[in-house]
């Protein structure tokens, strides 16, 4: 997922609207139009130009992530889900689209699920921190403490100085001091 400031995705605009009309028709053309509006969160048009291309490219995984990551936003969460799970069938060991399926488990409340998607990026034990806070929150989710606290200093270790991390790391100990009898 790119993050594009608003300085770049104005560029990327002009650039996309000055495309001559024969290559805006083309595959290639309606694939940057479709990122382009999920770069301006416009994920409605987003899937209305990536559908479409899927029944010419069914096995382009970037247009298989742009699409699911349109139904997600619209919350078609089943539809979204059918997509990445497409794409993890062309390309199991691509991190970033195991992570994108896990974020996905974790939104629809299944950390089973989202812990068997993280499992081999977790035990190749090159899991970088975001994958650790992912799993980290599925074991959260299914009340497993010690295992939240594990994959929460994990993810602590590689980002010591990152809010997000020690947010995760103090909501895992509240979690556990409450359901700590007495």
């Amino acid at each position: 997922r790119l993050a594009l400031s608003r300085e770049q995705i104005d560029v990327a605009a002009k650039l996309v609207e000055e495309m001559p009309p024969a290559v805006a028709k083309k595959p290639q053309g309606r694939f940057l139009q479709a990122q382009l509006a999920m770069a301006r969160n416009d994920a409605t048009k987003a899937r209305e130009l990536a559908l479409p291309l899927l029944k010419v490219l069914p096995n382009y995984l970037p247009l298989l992530r742009l699409a699911s990551g349109a139904h997600q936003r619209l919350g078609e969460l089943a539809e979204a889900e059918n997509l990445l799970n497409q794409a993890l069938k062309l390309a199991p060991e691509e991190p970033g689209l195991r992570r994108q399926f896990a974020g996905l488990q974790l939104l629809r409340r299944s950390p089973a699920k989202t812990l068997e998607t993280l499992r081999p990026l977790l035990e190749s034990g090159k899991a970088d921190a975001e994958t650790l806070l992912m799993a980290g929150k599925a074991q959260l989710m299914q009340g497993n403490f010690e295992g939240a606290d594990q994959a929460f200093g994990a993810a602590a270790k590689l980002r010591p100085d990152d809010a997000k991390t020690q947010a995760a790391l103090a909501l895992s100990a509240i979690a556990r001091d409450s359901a700590t009898p007495g």
